[in-house]
């Protein structure tokens, strides 16, 4: 009972990360593979290597498929077409839509094009 206020609002991931959260990449791209409608991936197909260096290292593979959406799995189901790469402080820095240093920013290699329409979709998810 003393919760119910808490079901009438909404949180993103962004709030919960600027709250202090400290957010699994795994999780993030799971949610991000529920959150891209599979309508809007019609015409594409195509792999993304996510890499986050540290301790431990984790690559995380989004697969699109010609309007069956995103998958994601920490094996590559193919050959990926892009391959980002970043540390888990500019992870964090983009789930909290904060300014990355320059010389900290996400590495790009591969297909640009791929990339920037996955940045697309998660912006379209995050309502921007």
């Amino acid at each position: 009972k003393d919760l119910r206020p808490l079901t009438s609002g909404t949180i993103s991931l962004t709030d919960t990360a600027r709250a202090g959260a400290r957010l699994d990449p795994e999780l993030v791209y799971r949610v991000l593979s529920y959150a891209v409608h599979p309508s809007w991936t019609r015409g594409h197909a195509f792999t993304i290597a996510q890499e986050i260096t540290g301790e431990p290292p984790e690559t995380w593979y989004l697969t699109v498929r010609d309007g069956a959406g995103v998958t994601v799995s920490p094996t590559a189901p193919e050959e990926p077409k892009a391959t980002v790469t970043m540390s888990r402080e500019a992870f964090d820095r983009l789930l909290r839509d904060e300014p990355i240093p320059p010389g900290r920013r996400p590495c790009v290699k591969g297909d640009l094009e791929a990339v920037a329409q996955m940045r697309a979709w998660t912006d379209r998810a995050r309502g921007l």
